[in-house]
């Protein structure tokens, strides 16, 4: 049947189960469902322009009547202060967009857009600080402004504002492996300091004369700065979270081995072969094609150390390897913070205590004074991204065609859908992913040798 024709009959479906939604759970029973449903995600969320995904979502609604779409946009709502913004000096709060607004879709707005109504939804934010960010507090609170981003005062006075909404979380789920380690307690406990003091600032007296005081008297500082380590403590010792915690790490930690020892090996190498090893590795090795990754890779086997976030990753003498090592598994936890505020994006219920109601949308972004950081994060915004609540998934969509990015050319284009994106090819990495998941840390040992082998000057 061709693609046509397929629209066709699923859109006769839609149809159906949109005048009759009780339906739809039988629908749901079909082993065809995902398929039908996903063609119908991706009808919405990847259309050209707003107009053709809200004619698309009015033909596909009872198919994904649970579904939401978010859409980046220059012009609709914003989503709280949790936006686009940049620091002069370079420092940046980024979310998954490239703008400052978005356009926001699902059954409720989409009536009160055709009924001509205003669209009033409740949404609630949080702006994340990595983990570079959150050690500046401490020594900024002190008064110690040395090896401080120029722009952090700016930055203060931004996250120290009332209508700010900040957390903790990329620090703490980076520390969760060092926070059972008595001599690591001290040094994770000041930056929560730091962050309670943020927390609980006193805004209004800090604009009036610069000085930083906080709201909670000490005693309910130290309750909850003790609450806050208590519960990475919980979280560290609970064996089931620290291995997923653990896994999700060393495979961005792969990813980055990989890529960087293609690189190293032969940088000369034209780019389209570097990228199709590469694409091999994630295809059969990872059972994951790993998108963001993949364009972050194409930029760095074409710039190599230009490419400033891997600047410190060079041919290096032997006792340098463990130096180089660090560096990545510090590079995967920047990963692996963009990818939280993507699954963050789908939580949903109220996290800041300011919501004035349940809301209806999360919008979450990472604070970075990492510059070079930035330049890898800028790589790769979205244009949409659709989720279901259900499903714990968020479905993202690139701004960019990425596959024209790195398929090496518009002939070779259907031929790497092909490749990665037949039905088989999808199906076998579904299935093998949990067992790569298990052996991830064999895996990792592999690639380190491989990394060792090539990165160590003899």
């Amino acid at each position: 049947m061709k693609n046509t024709e397929l629209e066709h009959s699923i859109k006769i479906m839609a149809a159906l189960l949109k005048q009759v939604p009780g339906m739809l759970d039988t629908a749901r029973r079909n082993p065809t469902f995902p398929d039908i449903e996903r063609i119908a995600v991706a009808s919405i969320a990847d259309a050209d322009s707003l107009s053709e995904a809200l004619e698309a979502y009015d033909d596909y609604v009872g198919l994904v009547p649970d579904w939401k779409f978010v859409f980046a946009s220059t012009r609709g709502a914003t989503p709280g202060l949790s936006m686009h913004r940049t620091f002069s000096d370079g420092s940046v709060v980024r979310g998954l967009f490239a703008t400052g607004a978005v356009i926001l879709l699902d059954p409720v707005t989409r009536q009160d857009m055709e009924a001509g109504r205003e669209a009033v939804v409740p949404i609630d934010y949080s702006i994340s600080l990595d983990s570079q960010a959150l050690s500046y507090l401490a020594p900024y609170l002190r008064g110690i402004t040395s090896g401080i981003p120029d722009d952090f005062h700016e930055i203060f006075s931004f996250i120290s504002d009332d209508h700010v909404f900040v957390d903790a979380v990329p620090y703490m789920l980076e520390n969760l492996p060092n926070i059972l380690v008595e001599e690591n307690v001290d040094r994770i406990k000041r930056r929560l300091v730091g962050y309670e003091t943020l927390r609980t600032i006193d805004a209004s007296h800090f604009r009036a004369t610069g000085e930083v005081r906080s709201m909670a008297s000490e005693t309910e500082q130290r309750r909850s700065v003790g609450d806050l380590l208590a519960r990475m403590i919980r979280d560290a010792s609970d064996r089931e979270l620290m291995e997923l915690l653990r896994n999700r790490h060393a495979c961005l930690y792969a990813v980055l081995l990989k890529m960087v020892t293609i690189q190293l090996r032969n940088p000369q190498r034209a780019l389209v072969s570097k990228l199709e090893e590469f694409m091999e590795f994630l295809d059969k090795t990872m059972q994951t094609i790993y998108a963001r990754e993949t364009i972050v890779a194409a930029e760095y086997f074409t710039k190599g150390q230009k490419l400033k976030f891997f600047g410190k990753i060079h041919k290096s003498p032997a006792r340098r390897l463990p130096e180089l090592l660090d560096a990545l598994k510090n590079m995967a936890w920047d990963f692996l913070h963009i990818r939280h505020v993507e699954g963050a994006s789908i939580i949903d219920g109220a996290v800041s205590q300011a919501a004035r109601s349940l809301p209806r949308y999360f919008f979450p972004s990472l604070l970075t004074c990492d510059k070079d950081f930035v330049e890898v994060i800028d790589l790769y915004p979205l244009k949409s991204y659709a989720y279901r609540k259900e499903s714990h998934q968020l479905v993202p969509f690139p701004a960019m065609d990425w596959v024209s990015e790195v398929a090496g050319g518009a002939g070779r284009e259907s031929e790497f859908r092909h490749r990665f994106y037949s039905d088989e090819a999808v199906e076998r990495r579904d299935n093998m992913r949990e067992e790569v998941f298990d052996n991830i840390h064999e895996i990792v040992h592999r690639l380190e040798m491989e990394f060792s082998k090539i990165a160590v000057i003899s």
